[in-house]
């Protein structure tokens, strides 16, 4: 069999017809497909044991371009080549081209191509534009975006732009003179600060005055002699007198006052008069 150095597949799309390709060792494997989400990444693999061929990311129209080479340590015989990614509607979308790989040719034979039609007229296949794929407006975090153009940064794509990416990408941008203006910057944090609790500590025979029961100058009862009620002290177990209570206690301290003094008055007189009766005597 003579040695088939490229082979040529080009496909609309997933629902595109392919027929089986015959391809020799270390030949060259021209891959154009349409269908993809613009600047998602798609792997082209070879099965039966899974080998990855090329990993591409679709253009701004959803093409892939690419070029994979058959590896020399490849069993000859029936194989598929598998190409994966999503499309516009993150629907997982794959494709399976059968493949028969077979040895080179002892002798030296012109070039034959092999081409594995559509069976729909293909859009035109644009390359990748890189400069697309840079000035894309990425959002912080994981998307299907930023692996495509973490490839494009020789960055491992898993798939999340955070500050890694970031400084690689602004870097490329400046490198190119391109615009940085819609690179995403990281969201911002916030931080809660909790105040511990208060405690309110209660100490036995001291209670809070009663503000309610103060007049303009900070007294109890206006003119009273101390705080009224019957209950209630100021502070702690002191007696509390009310202005009446007071006025009550004024007046028995005077009236016992005046019987003292009366009966000491008393007494007086009556030793006066018993001496003048003693010295009339």
């Amino acid at each position: 069999m003579p040695t088939v150095r490229t082979v040529e597949i080009e496909l609309a799309d997933a629902s595109a017809e392919v027929e089986e390709v015959t391809i020799s060792l270390e030949a060259e494997v021209h891959i154009q497909v349409g269908g993809f989400k613009p600047f998602s990444v798609v792997t082209i693999e070879l099965h039966s044991e899974p080998v990855e061929l090329v990993v591409a990311v679709a253009d701004a129209d959803g093409w892939i371009d690419v070029k994979a080479t058959i590896p020399e340590d490849t069993d000859v015989g029936e194989h598929e080549i598998h190409i994966d990614g999503v499309d516009a509607s993150d629907e997982p979308v794959e494709i399976l081209i059968p493949a028969e790989i077979v040895e080179v040719a002892p002798t030296a034979a012109e070039a034959t191509t092999t081409t594995v039609a559509s069976t729909t007229t293909a859009a035109p296949v644009l390359v990748v534009d890189e400069e697309s794929v840079l000035t894309f407006g990425y959002v912080w975090g994981p998307s299907e975006e930023a692996a495509a153009l973490q490839i494009l940064l020789g960055l491992t794509a898993d798939g999340w732009y955070g500050p890694g990416t970031q400084a690689a990408h602004i870097a490329e941008l400046e490198a190119r003179g391109l615009p940085t203006d819609d690179v995403p910057n990281s969201p911002p944090t916030t931080t809660t600060t909790t105040l511990p609790p208060t405690t309110t500590v209660a100490v036995e025979g001291i209670t809070e005055p009663d503000d309610s029961a103060l007049d303009d100058y900070g007294s109890g009862q206006a003119g009273g002699i101390a705080y009224g009620g019957d209950d209630d002290c100021a502070y702690g177990d002191y007696d509390c007198l009310s202005t009446e209570s007071g006025s009550v206690a004024l007046a028995m301290s005077v009236f016992f006052t005046l019987t003292l003094l009366g009966g000491m008055g008393m007494m007086a007189w009556q030793a006066l008069r018993r001496e003048e009766d003693s010295t009339w005597v």
